[in-house]
């Protein structure tokens, strides 16, 4: 509705339902602005490139095709061995469960409390 409606969004508002990621006084913009690129830019440049493609891309593509297509590019450039492990037991998982681990209010709590998914046991979750 804001888009079809062209209707200004108070900024809380637009904090409270994810539009935008933080609110910051005017005077303090600036070096907010700056501060968050000096942190973007030190970020590896091929984990960026991958993120474009796997939005630009895969946000035209089906669903199936656009999460393949995310996949694809983080194990491409998650070279080291903990990285793959941690992709591929998620993929298990979401093929597993038949959707993505976050849309589980416990997995997605977890991961917010703990910055990682939960392991998985043998017989299941944790």
């Amino acid at each position: 509705m804001l888009m079809l409606e062209g209707r200004p969004v108070s900024p809380q508002k637009a904090l409270e339902i994810g539009y935008i990621d933080e609110v910051v006084a005017p005077d303090a913009l600036l070096d907010r602005a700056i501060e968050l690129a000096r942190y973007l830019g030190s970020r590896p440049r091929g984990a960026i490139e991958a993120i474009k493609r796997a939005v630009y891309l895969g946000g035209s593509a089906t669903l199936d095709e656009g999460l393949h297509m995310e996949r694809t590019e983080f194990i491409k450039i998650s070279p080291s061995e903990t990285a793959q492990s941690l992709m591929v037991e998620y993929l298990e998982r979401t093929d597993r469960d038949g959707g993505v681990p976050f849309y589980n209010p416990a997995i997605f709590e977890h991961t917010l409390e703990q910055g990682s998914l939960p392991l998985q046991n043998a017989g299941g979750k944790k």
